[in-house]
């Protein structure tokens, strides 16, 4: 019975987690489609939305470093 509860607590963090990985990469693309090139670090909305969808937590990293 311990390890059913273990499982269901490792279980819900992994899915809390996916579901803010999920919400953070939607706000991300939203802001990005919304901004023009020159606002953005590199000048390249593309380029920041490939790394959104394509790079693990990407999202995060456009929050962090690629809005000017």
């Amino acid at each position: 019975m311990e390890a059913l509860a273990a499982f269901s607590v490792i279980f819900l963090a992994f899915a809390l987690l996916g579901v803010v990985h999920l919400i953070g990469q939607i706000l991300a693309v939203v802001d990005i489609v919304r901004r023009e090139d020159p606002q953005v670090v590199g000048d390249s909305r593309l380029l920041w939305v490939l790394i959104v969808i394509f790079v693990p937590f990407g999202w995060l990293v456009y929050f962090i470093i690629g809005r000017r």
